[in-house]
């Protein structure tokens, strides 16, 4: 009892202080360049555009950041010989107006071009979910009982999910963010369509459930689509939105077995609901915090993943070590545990990856040295006892082997950029919504920025 009362208290402890933390980054919030043409991330590309800061060698990105005296800081990232730095100009009100003024000037003499940068990928995600999945689910969802009707039916819908998204974005904009999202939306909304079902009506019919699924995953992916184009956001930071959102199933789970030891379905349901909602919010929030790229948004997902299985890790070998069973009286400290880890795997990734710019393939790299160190581990401790009486040296190996993987790679990645200039055609990125985006990988160059 005294055991998990301590724990409790730590817990909750842990979740007070998360705020306190971010304290002093509150200090500062990030300010837009051009509230008209929404650029709140002055990157490579629009500086090419617009020539604002021509003294500075190998420029990265400029942000502005007001303060909460309404004084300004103009934050500018460069890199110098193969590290990333910072510098931060004090500007008043008045130089904030001229930086704008120029900005503005400079944009609007200069033609605009077109990002479709990924409308590759988002015509493979529309085609490939219409022809896997929505040719055969809206013709039973509907009841056809037409062997002719229902074929010609699946046939149609696949090739329109070519076509009309083909037609529909000739002269739009379709950058990596707006494609990944709306990747994540198929995915995602197929999922919050089954389990809203089900929370609505628990006895619903198998045509209810293929429709009501579809129509999920129709309306996120359109809507991933329009909230990445409207807020800009960069294919980085739609994927820590993503992961994080993924996450939020397993936060979700965790505190349901906090709060019960026998949660109803509908509870079950509305957890998952609950969960997910709060890893969206989270992963916003750290989008707006620190300008993500790919490698950086897969370091977070990663830290995350091992955040909640350190843990675990230490629970199974304690009632390994011990001989306990695991009864009902630790769930709720097995549970608050894990979900700390989560919490606190993500701060630390995120506050990590301040002053790096980690590309794809170098995310890709930590995710496989992740999973090597991990299948090492194992590999090991299979030789040492192939018939284990004690799951103790499983659990010991293969965490240190994720933990030394990971954090082998990711001190080679920062203090050696310069080999990692190529890119991989495979997105790794630990948030399943990443088994879909191998299929959209093509051979162009990904930097997590995206041009206004």
């Amino acid at each position: 009892m005294r055991t998990f009362i301590i724990l409790r208290l730590a817990f909750v402890c842990c979740i007070l202080t998360l705020p306190l933390v971010h304290a002093a980054r509150a200090q500062e919030a990030l300010e837009s360049f051009d509230r008209k043409l929404n650029i709140d991330v002055v990157d490579q590309a629009t500086e090419a555009r617009a020539g604002l800061f021509p003294d500075v060698s190998n420029f990265e990105e400029a942000r502005l950041l007001i303060q909460r005296d309404s004084s300004y800081i103009l934050e500018i990232l460069y890199k110098e010989n193969g590290k990333f730095e910072r510098k931060r100009t004090p500007l008043t009100a008045q130089d904030v107006l001229k930086l704008r003024a120029k900005l503005e000037e400079r944009l609007a003499t200069m033609p605009t071009q077109l990002n479709q940068s990924g409308r590759s990928s988002f015509l493979t995600t529309t085609t490939t979910a219409a022809v896997a999945f929505y040719g055969w689910a809206i013709p039973t969802a509907l009841g056809m009982s037409s062997s002719q009707a229902y074929v010609a039916s699946d046939l149609f819908i696949g090739g329109a999910g070519f076509l009309i998204p083909w037609l529909a974005t000739e002269h739009a904009e379709v950058t990596r963010g707006m494609s990944s999202l709306a990747r994540h939306g198929a995915l995602a909304g197929a999922a919050h369509g089954l389990i809203l079902t089900y929370l609505i009506d628990n006895n619903a019919s198998y045509q209810t459930v293929i429709g009501t699924t579809a129509i999920g995953s129709i309306a996120e992916l359109g809507a991933g689509y329009e909230i990445a184009h409207a807020t800009h956001l960069s294919e980085g930071s739609a994927n820590i939105i993503e992961g994080l959102g993924t996450y939020g199933y397993l936060f979700g789970l965790e505190g349901l077995f906090i709060a019960t030891d026998s949660p109803s379905e509908n509870a079950t349901f509305a957890s998952l609901l609950a969960g997910t909602a709060l890893g969206y919010g989270a992963g916003v929030y750290l989008a707006n915090d620190e300008h993500y790229t790919v490698g950086n948004a897969s370091v977070v997902s990663t830290t995350a993943g091992l955040g909640t299985w350190l843990p675990v890790a230490a629970w199974l070998v304690l009632f390994d070590a011990t001989r306990f069973e695991i009864t009902p009286g630790y769930r709720v400290p097995f549970a608050a545990s894990a979900m700390a880890g989560t919490i606190f795997g993500t701060y630390i990734g995120h506050n990590w990856i301040k002053d790096l710019r980690l590309s794809e393939a170098q995310g890709n790299y930590l995710a496989l040295a992740t999973l090597g160190g991990t299948l090492f581990g194992a590999g090991t401790a299979y030789l040492v006892d192939p018939r284990p009486n004690s799951v103790t040296p499983y659990v010991l190996l293969v965490t240190a082997g994720a933990v030394g993987g990971f954090g082998i790679m990711f001190d080679y990645c920062r203090n050696h950029p310069e080999h990692f200039e190529e890119t991989m055609n495979l997105d790794l990125n630990v948030a399943p919504t990443g088994l879909l985006g191998a299929l959209n990988s093509n051979f162009t160059s990904r930097d997590g920025r995206v041009p206004p």
